[in-house]
């Protein structure tokens, strides 16, 4: 953002005129400020942005929604915290990707002329979710002036959909230093049907378009748990919810507490990864495939079987010239009951 410097010159004219003018300027000024409708707007500088991926999403369904928070002035800025708040039966925020807000490099004592033997850790954000609120804050990490490299911010969240009808998604940020600041912007979802009726049609006796889900097998009720081959944990809670068939047309059976490690640092480890967890306050529907339902969020897999499942994310870890080169690639967990 360009700041200008402007002079006021004051001319001699005669002291009425100068009275009438100024009196005819604030009268116009207010009329000029009730004629501008409310709205969220930025200030200080600071902008936000919000975009789901999907304007038109079906109901009972994952949405991504990307908050991006930029900085307009020109000066650098920190020590902000970022939010979204959901109305209208978009429920269920969470963070599936964000930029760590600072690198932890620890160092063990060496012997004299050998290697330095350091590691390093990236350190998440603190962030709090409830259904319908998350808030993510930065202590550490700082946007650099506007037009410069680092000047914004991208978190991607996700939400669940509720029934048919108009949901919104507000996002905000708000700044301590230099000054306060803050902007916030929203969106609004119009919001379909399930698509699990759409799978459902053109099949005939569960065979075909289904993998039997609910015909051939019945998943075992209970905690699921799985550790694949570099240490990192899966679980979830399956549990018997009668009510599903006459309320979503779905099979009789909902998932709860999905929670995983997802690694934060190269290579993958359980000592460099945050547990992240799918937290919701009632058992989330298995669709027909007995699938989570969460591939618009990055994550694969669900009930493969009575006593089998899979999970499956993918992750992509940056390059930071303070640590090494970045480094991507997939995770897959084969999860079963516990016991």
């Amino acid at each position: 953002m360009r700041i200008g410097v402007h002079r006021n010159v004051l001319t001699a004219r005669p002291i009425r005129s100068l009275v009438l003018a100024a009196s005819l300027a604030s009268a116009v000024a207010m009329l000029a400020v009730s004629q501008i409708p409310a709205r969220a707007d930025s200030t200080a500088g600071v902008s936000v942005a919000i975009k789901p991926s999907s304007a038109h999403p079906a109901s009972h369904k994952p949405v991504r929604l990307t908050v991006t928070v930029t900085n307009r002035g020109p000066a650098s800025r920190s020590d902000f915290t970022v939010s979204l708040t959901t109305r209208g039966g978009l429920s269920k925020v969470r963070v599936t990707s964000a930029p760590p807000d600072s690198i932890s490099v620890s160092c063990a004592p060496t012997p004299p002329g050998a290697p330095p033997d350091c590691s390093s850790r990236a350190v998440p954000p603190v962030c709090h979710s409830a259904r319908d609120t998350l808030s993510c804050h930065y202590s550490s990490l700082a946007f650099a002036a506007a037009g410069s490299a680092g000047d914004s911010l991208a978190l991607e969240l996700s939400a669940r959909t509720g029934a048919r009808g108009t949901e919104t998604a507000r996002a905000s940020a708000a700044f301590a230093k230099p000054g306060p600041a803050s902007a916030s912007a929203s969106v609004k979802l119009r919001v379909g049907g399930s698509s699990a009726k759409k799978h459902r049609s053109g099949t005939s006796g569960g065979k075909g378009a289904t993998n039997g889900y609910g015909k051939k097998y019945k998943p075992v009720l209970g905690k699921w748990t799985g550790t694949n081959s570099q240490g990192l944990q899966a679980s979830f809670v399956v549990s018997a919810q009668p009510s599903y068939r006459t309320k979503y047309d779905l099979p009789p059976y909902g998932y709860e507490d999905l929670t995983f490690d997802r690694p934060l640092d190269c290579p993958p480890s359980p000592s460099t990864s945050a547990s992240e967890t799918e937290a919701t306050s009632a058992a989330t529907p298995f669709p027909r495939n007995g699938s989570f339902g969460l591939k618009s969020s990055g994550i694969l897999g669900g009930l493969t079987g009575a006593r089998a499942a899979q999970l499956k994310i993918t992750y992509t870890i940056p390059a930071n010239p303070a640590i090494g080169p970045g480094c991507s690639g997939t995770i897959v967990w084969h999860l079963e009951p516990v016991g």
